[in-house]
């Protein structure tokens, strides 16, 4: 029996929080380990590089299936949509965090890395995805609205 709607959508819901905080998480090892030198932390966000990627992509197919299969529209069809374009995101936000890592693991030279702006980027760059998230399960468009018109 096929699940109704609402349920993909709940479903989509708990995922799309579940891999924005996987994101953040990722990136702040990745900018930790750059920072303070720790290739252990830089090899650890490369390794779960692929996982992420590849669940962020099945995501998106889930949606794009739902898409398909129920032709939703008006609200339901742009939230489908805005779970298309956060993934995106993600995912580019996930291959920033591992070139972050990348640049330390092939760097032949040692100099202080404690570099304020990339822990300043990092934090804003956690604070708007986990607002956004936020903000598209809650469905305030004022505030998705103030994020990315300032």
């Amino acid at each position: 029996m096929p699940k109704k709607f609402d349920d993909i959508i709940n479903d989509i819901d708990k995922k799309v929080e579940f891999l924005g905080n996987v994101v953040v998480k990722n990136l702040n090892l990745s900018v930790e380990g750059y920072c303070s030198s720790k290739k252990e932390l830089c090899n650890l966000v490369i390794s779960k590089n692929d996982e992420i990627i590849k669940n962020l992509e099945s995501l998106e197919m889930y949606a794009v299936k739902a898409l398909c299969l129920y032709g939703p529209v008006s609200k339901d069809l742009r939230k489908l949509l805005t779970i298309i374009k956060l993934c995106s995101m993600l995912e580019k936000i996930e291959e920033c965090a591992v070139k972050i890592s990348l640049v330390l693991l092939n760097s032949k030279f040692n100099f202080d890395r404690n570099d304020k702006y990339i822990r300043k980027m990092s934090s804003l760059t956690n604070d708007i995805i986990l607002l956004t998230i936020s903000s598209y399960i809650n469905e305030n468009i004022d505030k998705i609205n103030e994020i990315y018109n300032p």
